[in-house]
């Protein structure tokens, strides 16, 4: 749809283009929130992981340190 055209007040399409914009919207904001709850979900199975290893005493950094 074209900037400054002036449609009948009963054109549904002004709407519909206003729908799909939002239905774009929403999807972008839908993968963006799927790449950061992916994201988070890698750092938190790697702090596990940390976490697993310091308990295993199989890291150099934690060998020799008394807890």
């Amino acid at each position: 749809m074209a900037d400054g055209m002036q449609y009948a007040e009963d054109d549904p399409r002004p709407y519909t283009a206003r729908l799909k914009a939002l239905l774009a919207e929403a999807a972008q904001h839908a993968r963006e929130t799927q790449a950061l709850i992916e994201t988070t979900a890698e750092v938190l199975g790697e702090l596990e992981a940390a976490y697993d290893h310091n308990e295993k005493r199989s890291e150099p950094a934690w060998r020799g340190q008394g807890t």
